[in-house]
């Protein structure tokens, strides 16, 4: 599977920068606030001589300025970080409105890349104990759905700070802030969003792999099982896979655009980035090819299944014509049949449907067709 996981990247695609329409700036601040905005946190973090620690609004700049916006938060608060990164209130909500593609963006006032956020929420389970434990397959899979947690990640950089919003993502930016306290590196904001998007890619990788264990056991239901009722099941694996596939692409395509503006001491990471996302795409593509082909297997099992039924139902309707003729010619109650005056004509009757069944079913048995 890891050599699977890493292609060679080669992709183009058009540098476009995001533009916000300023035609429904109120309905984006209703998007932004919200009626939940006391639900919404802000943390102001400084990472200085190894430590990272909570900071006041206006407090000295540190080595590396983070502020750590989880959730929908106030207009007042959004004030206080455009003060803070020295952005314009209206840029910053630009910026920062849900619901966006993943994206690059670029102006003289910032910089910044938007990201969705996809991790798993399916039960996790051992193939191999599970099938060990539960020998019908079937329920295991029924009883693990896959699942996911689609959330948004939106990074902006000044030259004072940088700000992530996240939305349904928070133990993303919990994981980064552990990974850059033991990170070997130059602290500085350049490497600290290659941490946080290399933790988005890592949870990419964990989706995927989720995902491998849970192709194996619809495989193994359709190719050993002989199981023909998951067409529902490889049609929700399809379409998280166009889920996955489409965030990493667009993901893909940010990073490209970001690369072809700057050139940084950190850019050797930002590509690996870029090659990782690559690998997922051609990841993605795999178990989509390998999702098309099984079914074409089930229906063709279909389709077979199908034939196997109407050959046994055309098979006992032929045993029943030639039987059927007997009895309808000798049920036609004519006054001259002489056989039906013959002492053993009864008898002969049944004896003859009898041996002609027989060969019927022998003949078929040898064509292989019953």
């Amino acid at each position: 599977m890891a050599a699977l996981l890493r292609g060679n990247a080669c992709a183009a695609s058009k540098h476009y920068k995001f533009t916000m329409k300023r035609d429904d700036m109120e309905k984006l601040n209703r998007d932004i606030t919200g009626s939940a905005a006391s639900k919404g946190e802000v943390h102001y973090r400084g990472y200085h001589q190894g430590q990272w620690r909570l900071l006041p609004e206006d407090a000295p700049l540190d080595d590396v300025n983070w502020i750590d916006v989880r959730g929908r938060i106030s207009e007042h608060d959004w004030s206080a970080i455009a003060a803070q990164l020295g952005l314009e209130l209206n840029v910053l909500l630009d910026k920062v409105e849900s619901g966006q593609h993943s994206q690059y963006f670029f102006d003289p006032q910032c910089e910044g890349i938007i990201a969705r956020v996809l991790m798993s929420a399916s039960p996790k389970f051992n193939l191999v104990d599970e099938a060990e434990e539960n020998t019908d397959l079937v329920e295991t899979l029924n009883n693990t759905k896959l699942s996911l947690s689609i959330g948004q990640l939106t990074v902006i950089k000044t030259k004072e700070a940088v700000l992530t919003m996240t939305n349904n993502a928070d133990a993303l930016a919990d994981h980064v802030m552990k990974r850059y306290h033991e990170a070997d590196e130059t602290m500085d904001h350049e490497y600290f969003i290659y941490l946080l998007l290399d933790s988005l890619i890592d949870e990419y990788y964990h989706v995927m792999i989720d995902m491998e264990t849970r192709y194996e056991l619809l495989e193994d239901m359709i190719l050993i099982q002989k199981s023909t009722k998951h067409l529902g099941a490889l049609h929700d694996f399809r379409k998280t896979l166009f889920t996955i596939r489409n965030a990493a692409s667009n993901l893909h395509d940010a990073l490209e655009n970001r690369m072809m503006d700057r050139e940084g001491s950190h850019s050797v990471y930002m590509r690996e980035l870029y090659e990782h996302l690559r690998s997922i795409e051609d990841y993605a593509l795999y178990f989509r090819e390998g999702i098309t082909s099984l079914i074409e297997i089930m229906l063709t099992m279909n389709d077979n299944r199908l034939n196997e039924i109407m050959t046994t139902l055309t098979v006992f309707a032929s045993i029943f014509i030639p039987l059927t003729f007997l009895t309808g010619v000798y049920g036609m109650n004519f006054d001259y049949m002489p056989e039906l005056r013959m002492k053993f004509a009864y008898p002969s009757f049944w004896l003859l449907t009898i041996a002609l069944t027989l060969f019927m079913i022998r003949y078929f048995k040898r064509r292989a067709w019953l």
